[in-house]
């Protein structure tokens, strides 16, 4: 019985995956709808400035976390983790607020606060 549990939950993840995927389809096939994505990059140079700090905080994080945990399974959110960072630099100020900055991996004589947050 509890197998039977486990394979139903497995299928239940399985399609919740799908759902997504298969409202994003165009039902329609309509070509002429589709938007061309190569100016995409120009329309958040804020975005693509911050990225790379934040996937270096997400790697660094994984390696101290695997580090301390050799033999177990490592799962957390880097995004959801960085983001309440982020939330948290907003309320200090001084030392502390830099210090949070710096640990998220942001230099910021490269990218003003402001399009950190």
């Amino acid at each position: 019985m509890p197998s039977s549990v486990s394979w139903g939950i497995l299928l239940l993840a399985g399609l919740c995956c799908l759902v997504p995927v298969s409202l994003a389809e165009d039902p329609q096939g309509d070509a002429a709808q589709k938007t061309d994505t190569s100016h995409h990059d120009q329309d958040h140079p804020t975005f693509n400035k911050i990225t790379p700090n934040l996937a270096e905080f997400a790697f660094s994080l994984y390696r101290q976390l695997a580090h301390q945990s050799n033999s177990t399974n490592i799962f957390f959110s880097p995004v959801s983790i960085a983001t309440a960072f982020a939330m948290l630099s907003l309320g200090t100020k001084a030392d502390t607020h830099s210090e949070i900055l710096e640990g998220l991996h942001f230099n910021l004589t490269e990218i003003p606060e402001a399009q950190v947050h």
